[in-house]
């Protein structure tokens, strides 16, 4: 029976799952699996554990991840469809997009808000920490890597035809009835904004489904849509390789919207003031050298786009009920970031070009 807790995790169901992904021997056995918490780190709309697993005949992996749905989210997650999200794009999308992702050993849906990954443990890569930020060459190597995700997916007819895949991350039909959690928010955030984001609030929460009209207009491609540090592995070693992580906000927008939301919410001011330019010229080189152009000023306004809907994200997430302490930090700090890059760019000029 495919288990949907971790307290219905048996060896026999993850021996079957490795003998089915050809990760164990057909000789081999699991004999024992311990299942530990991952932590406040481990997503925020799923519950992670890490196995430890023992063997007899040859090994197979001695740590994977296994992730649930968490019973607190459920109706909201059943809403913007993240479990099918995730789960669908391991089937379909993982095995093929040129960014790392977790091997993924099994993944199923159950009813409404369940589901199991089987995922492999990423380790000696080591996670991001939104808090921490992270440094240059680990900022460069991510542009460059989403750049090639961007472009494998590019204007994708498989891309189109996936029902499961939502227009921007909340989903265009749904995005009226968050516009009211956003202005809400707003109102509570109020001392995490800049003066002048402050003073334009009422038009910030008019232009929410503009925004995202916006960003949701081809070319688009398959985008993250949560592609921060924590959903982030690094390697140690040069040329840093990157991997990502939490695929339940996957959906379709312009590429823009993934580099500014990792770029405006992982990086303080005085890093993303040195390294915003080389990094969204090494996404656009990745782009152009895998057969995409992406003509610089449409890039440059849905960037600034992008931004402002990375606000709202990080402003209705503030103004919800948090998982945990730490993300009472990632929010109010992400909406500060998010600021100073709104600020630094002049981003609010793209309300005016709304259409």
């Amino acid at each position: 029976m495919t288990p949907f807790r971790v307290e219905d995790l048996t060896s026999v169901w993850i021996e079957g799952a490795l003998h089915g992904s050809g990760a164990l021997a057909p000789t081999s056995h699991v004999l024992d699996v311990r299942a530990t918490a991952v932590g406040d780190r481990g997503g925020v709309n799923g519950d992670a554990f890490r196995l430890a697993l023992a063997y007899e005949g040859v090994p197979g992996p001695t740590r994977l991840i296994a992730k649930f749905g968490t019973p607190g989210v459920r109706g909201v997650a059943v809403f913007q469809g993240w479990y099918e999200r995730e789960v669908r794009f391991y089937q379909q999308f993982a095995p093929r997009t040129p960014l790392r992702t977790p091997r993924a050993h099994a993944v199923a849906l159950g009813g409404p808000g369940e589901c199991v990954l089987l995922l492999e443990d990423l380790a000696p890569f080591a996670q991001g920490d939104q808090e921490l930020s992270c440094t240059p060459e680990q900022a460069l190597a991510t542009a460059r890597a989403l750049g090639e995700h961007h472009a494998a997916w590019w204007g994708s007819a498989e891309v189109e035809a996936a029902e499961w895949l939502p227009d921007t991350t909340v989903g265009l039909t749904r995005a009226a009835r968050v516009a009211g959690a956003f202005a809400r928010a707003l109102e509570t955030a109020g001392p995490l904004l800049t003066p002048r984001l402050r003073d334009v609030r009422g038009r910030l929460s008019e232009a929410y489904v503009p925004l995202l009209e916006a960003i949701a207009q081809p070319p688009r491609t398959l985008t993250h849509g949560d592609f921060r540090l924590d959903n982030l592995f690094f390697s140690a070693a040069a040329p840093v390789e990157v991997a990502a992580i939490d695929w339940q906000f996957a959906c379709r927008t312009r590429g823009a919207y993934d580099l500014a939301y990792f770029l405006g919410l992982d990086l303080e001011p005085s890093v993303r003031a040195a390294v915003e330019g080389p990094c969204i010229e090494a996404y656009l080189e990745a782009l152009t050298e895998n057969g995409v152009t992406y003509e610089r000023r449409q890039f440059e306004r849905d960037y600034d786009i992008s931004l402002l809907a990375s606000l709202a994200v990080f402003t209705i997430g503030a103004g919800s009920p948090s998982p945990n302490p730490r993300m009472d930090r990632v929010h109010a700090q992400g909406i500060e970031r998010l600021g100073a890059a709104i600020e630094a760019r002049d981003a609010l000029k793209a309300l005016d070009r709304l259409g």
